[in-house]
């Protein structure tokens, strides 16, 4: 059968959450001085951040409402507040905020926040990049902030394909993980695919498998679909039989069973080949006159004259 080409990619991707207008830009501000000091500990904190001041979450929540007065808390049936400038207006703000004395590296790195959800609602790419990266710079900064930047990260730079900063922010999101995602590993191993590394893609392709195994998530058509691929790439046919078996019982579709009866023909295992489309047929997805004309032929081969007629 002839081999996938790069096109083939267009089918395992269609669920990334990649797109600019998927990215999770939601912001907190996490809480001022005063409503820290009141709040007990109720457990030990692995990093000791320091507190934002009444002013500075006072601005931040101003810009917010100047870039997406939606995004604004408020109570459930209160309208959105009115807002008093532009989402450019909130730039030149926060700006200007960000010149402030005294701020430190929380403050800081909220500021830089808030701008990359202003460049974003602009759709400035560029600056919205350089924003989240700012804030990866800002010295000791919550664990959340930093994970949700670097996640941030590694989605804008797939989305401008560049893979591997792509993966660079994906190892270092990783590593901050308490257990590992699926979803995202998935991300990284077509991330390698595009850089055309096919044995790395593999290997992360196949973990994906693994995680969700081990956490007993369901596996998606589309992670099993990716190993297809890299087999195929890799001029594999045995492991691509095998992984098509395996996709075909839990997602039946009439391309696998087409794709796995060609597989079989490769292989000279007729009998299996003509099955693969019988069950295709069986399950009512040879719809064109040829397609059934085609299985009826190859059953008179066969000689199976009953299923033939």
């Amino acid at each position: 059968m002839k081999m996938l080409n790069k096109l083939t990619l267009l089918a395992i991707v269609w669920s990334l959450p990649l797109l600019l207008g998927q990215l999770d830009v939601n912001i907190s501000f996490g809480e001022t001085a005063t409503a820290q000091e009141k709040k007990k500990q109720e457990r030990k904190k692995t990093r000791r951040v320091p507190a934002m001041r009444e002013r500075t979450y006072k601005k931040l929540a101003e810009a917010q409402i100047m870039i997406d007065p939606e995004s604004a808390p408020r109570e459930e049936g209160e309208p959105p507040p009115e807002p008093t400038g532009t989402p450019q207006d909130a730039i030149r703000l926060l700006t200007k905020l960000r010149g402030s004395k005294g701020l430190n590296s929380y403050e800081h790195a909220q500021i830089w926040n808030t701008l990359a959800f202003a460049y974003y609602t602009l759709e400035d790419v560029p600056n919205t990049i350089r924003s989240y990266e700012q804030i990866l710079k800002q010295g000791t900064i919550t664990e959340a902030l930093e994970m949700t930047s670097m996640r941030a990260l590694f989605q804008l730079y797939y989305a401008e394909e560049d893979y591997r900063r792509s993966i660079q922010y994906i190892d270092r999101w990783q590593a901050l993980q308490a257990k590992p995602d699926p979803g995202v590993t998935f991300i990284k191993s077509t991330a390698y695919y595009q850089l055309e590394n096919f044995r790395q893609s593999l290997k992360w392709a196949i973990r994906v498998e693994e995680i969700a195994t081990e956490q007993q998530r369901e596996i998606k058509e589309n992670w099993w679909y990716l190993q297809v691929v890299l087999y195929n790439e890799l001029q594999d046919p045995d492991n691509v039989i095998r992984v098509l078996e395996t996709l075909i019982a839990y997602y039946p579709k009439k391309q696998y069973w087409m794709y796995l009866a060609g597989m079989y023909s490769e292989k000279e295992w007729d009998d299996k080949s003509l099955s693969a489309y019988y069950a295709a047929y069986a399950q009512g997805f040879l719809a064109k006159e040829s397609e059934v004309v085609m299985l009826s032929q190859r059953l008179l081969g066969a000689s199976v004259p009953y299923e033939a007629a």
